[in-house]
């Protein structure tokens, strides 16, 4: 029996298991994964893992587990794209191929962010989360919603925050990079392309941050297409 192609979704900081629900019904005929990190949906009850290295091993270990031999594509947004870069070097070096990483919301490698929001205190934290934009303004009228995720949040803006290497991988696997029109270092958007051997694209949409939630069906057309380069 032929198995479906695969793709592999890592969810942006706050993110789950579910994250990337809206998308499903535009990508008929895949076997999809939405991967997780520990401390949040199906591994709540987890502790949350505490730095790049450690997140980026864990989905290593996860797609190792859920490859099915079919190619396969891994599309991480924002800290999910930061993470797939890592955990993709890992991959190639058990000679684990992706047919493409696409890589969202995120300027790549050495585009430095000046702000530390891991660090902040609630108030300021929360305005951050605010200005970031992709939570429901019922989110922060919920006193005991957010004393559940701000945890999980600072717990994700650390992973991606502090950083213990001087340099970073250039991989084999062809990168697509996709940012939003409104979000900031949007103009830095082709320094993806110094961390590929591979192909390269971009494309900016239009949007702020969470621009993904305005453009399912350019998504889904984005990843069908790069099963057949």
């Amino acid at each position: 029996m032929q198995h479906k192609n695969q793709l592999f979704f890592l969810h942006f900081a706050g993110g789950n298991c579910y994250s990337y629900n809206y998308l499903l019904p535009h990508l008929a005929g895949l076997e999809i994964h939405q991967l997780e990190l520990s401390g949040r949906g199906k591994r709540i009850s987890e502790g949350f893992l505490p730095d790049r290295e450690a997140a980026a091993e864990d989905y290593c270990k996860q797609i190792q587990n859920l490859r099915n031999g079919a190619p396969f594509v891994i599309f991480g947004h924002s800290m999910g794209a930061s993470l797939g870069h890592e955990m993709v070097a890992l991959l190639e070096e058990k000679a684990i191929l992706p047919k493409r990483l696409i890589v969202s919301g995120n300027p790549g490698p050495n585009i430095k962010d000046p702000k530390t929001r891991h660090l902040l205190e609630k108030d300021a934290f929360i305005a951050e989360l605010k200005d970031i934009g992709g939570m429901p303004e019922s989110f922060f009228e919920h006193e005991d919603l957010m004393e559940f995720f701000l945890p999980m949040l600072k717990a994700d803006f650390k992973v991606v925050e502090i950083e213990k290497r001087a340099d970073y991988p250039i991989i084999q696997t062809p990168i697509t990079a996709i940012m939003g029109a409104e979000e900031d270092n949007v103009e830095s958007i082709e320094n993806w392309k110094s961390y590929t051997k591979g192909d390269f694209d971009s494309l900016v949409l239009s949007g702020n941050h969470f621009f993904i939630h305005d453009h399912p069906e350019k998504l889904a057309s984005v990843i069908t297409a790069s099963f057949r380069n």
